[in-house]
């Protein structure tokens, strides 16, 4: 019994990202950051809602976020404006396939 192992050649580029610039690569690595940073704020939302049910049901108001997860999401997004602009101000370099 023989088994073959195909291989697939990949080409890689490299791209370079000027300062103040941004382009495809930075924005899909900023998008890629925001994805795995949201994710504890929405546990954290969803841990709130779930410590505000009452014993009569869900409300709307149950929804409504507090001050610390306003507070919370505001350093979210000021991250994130803060990560973009490195992004931007930044010379860098990405290896990607082609």
């Amino acid at each position: 019994m023989t088994t073959q192992i195909a291989t697939k050649k990949v080409e890689e580029v490299v791209v370079k990202s000027d300062r103040f610039e941004l382009n495809k690569w930075d924005f899909k690595k900023w998008i890629e950051n925001q994805r795995s940073f949201l994710a504890p704020m929405g546990v954290l939302y969803l841990a709130f809602v779930i410590t505000n049910v009452g014993n009569q049901g869900i409300s709307f108001s149950d929804f409504v976020p507090s001050n610390g997860i306003l507070s919370a999401m505001a350093l979210y997004v000021l991250n994130a404006l803060y990560d973009l602009f490195r992004k931007w101000s930044d010379e860098k370099k990405y290896i990607v396939a082609k």
